[in-house]
């Protein structure tokens, strides 16, 4: 079986963390399948990819452009794979639409994150497009069951086509890579080190509402003079920072995008969610193999990634909600120490193998179309 993996991006995100661990069990376990990857040059897992031994063939599926179209019909003819599995908007545009004369591979999508725009007339363009791409699509891959529910309500007809594989994380390759310091933030690790510290890793996105997480970090800054947040993932620049740093100087850190956010999660105490929406959250279960549990904002996504009382705290989605639940873990060791335990003990049961069968599951599924 040779399967080409196209990915939208290559920059640092599930996106394409969810896709590189799958290549890099596959090539580990399964020397009988063939991989190849199609991504974005310039981004850090071009080389990642290419360490694992698969074939690594640069395309720029995440921008939109007629040449590109007329020329990936060529690259798909020369790689000639089985399967293709899409990750993501841009490869699924190219790559679930191309006819059948160009290939007869199968066409396998993952979405990594199912978000139907809210305002017309973007929704009614996605939903349509949807339903097009699904005549043209063997199976769907949704990340988590509130994924696979917002599909359906999106497009009825897709149900016999969609199945769950949740996102699990390697824990012993986090637990190692946490041993990695970035050594552009030794003076933010240091502190961290110094005091209880809570992270929040997310980019600058809206879905992130990183307004909300302001606003509790305050409350919590107020309440109690110890803790410390780091922001991982954003600058200073984003709208609502510089104030609550004008606050609460030297307490709280915008530490911007680093190539490996795990050092800055095994130093802290808690990881903080919240999202307006998630798929999968890779940065619950990174958090959950090194030990930190996870205060959450009850929304879809995040209430199946952290078990409320196990691994984490799920919350309501008011700031005073949110700081109430970061105190109740900062000010209790003993209650912390039952989370930590139960996060690790979470993440330590996943079974990649288990994980990767079912990956392959669906591509002969799809080849038996």
């Amino acid at each position: 079986m040779h399967i080409l993996h196209a990915l939208t991006h290559s920059v640092h995100g599930g996106g394409q963390a969810v896709p590189y661990q799958l290549v890099r069990h596959l090539q580990r376990r399964r020397p009988d399948v063939r991989n190849t990857v199609m991504l974005p040059e310039g981004g850090v897992y071009v080389d990642t990819f290419r360490e694992t031994g698969a074939s690594v063939v640069t395309f720029p599926l995440n921008t939109l452009a007629f040449r590109s179209a007329v020329t990936i019909r060529g690259t798909v003819s020369r790689i000639a794979p089985d399967i293709i599995h899409t990750h993501g908007r841009g490869a699924g545009l190219y790559l679930r639409t191309l006819p059948a004369g160009v290939t007869a591979a199968r066409r396998v999508h993952s979405h990594h994150g199912f978000h139907l725009p809210e305002h017309w007339p973007h929704s009614t363009v996605f939903r349509i497009a949807e339903e097009r791409f699904l005549q043209r699509t063997d199976a769907v891959i949704a990340v988590s069951e509130s994924e696979r529910e917002v599909i359906l309500r999106t497009n009825p007809g897709s149900q016999p086509k969609v199945t769950v594989i949740r996102n699990i994380v390697d824990a012993g390759e986090v637990r190692r890579r946490a041993l990695v310091p970035d050594s552009g933030a030794a003076d933010i690790l240091h502190e961290m080190e110094r005091y209880p510290t809570v992270i929040m890793v997310g980019r600058d996105d809206p879905v992130k509402n990183h307004p909300l997480a302001f606003r509790a970090a305050a409350t919590v800054l107020r309440e109690s003079t110890e803790p410390r947040f780091v922001f991982v993932g954003i600058t200073p620049a984003v709208p609502g920072f510089r104030s609550l740093s004008d606050d609460f100087p030297g307490r709280v850190h915008a530490a911007g995008l680093v190539a490996n956010p795990l050092p800055f999660i095994a130093q802290s105490a808690l990881l903080l969610m919240t999202s307006k929406r998630e798929g999968s959250p890779l940065a619950v279960m990174e958090a959950a193999a090194l030990g930190v549990p996870a205060v959450a904002v009850r929304t879809r996504g995040l209430d199946e990634a952290v078990r409320d009382g196990e691994t984490g705290l799920l919350t309501g989605d008011k700031a005073e909600e949110v700081a109430a639940a970061v105190l109740r873990c900062l000010s209790d060791s003993r209650r912390l120490k039952r989370l930590s335990e139960g996060a690790r003990a979470a993440a330590d049961a996943w079974d990649l193998d288990a994980w990767m069968e079912k990956y392959l599951a669906v591509y002969a599924g799809a080849t038996a179309c």
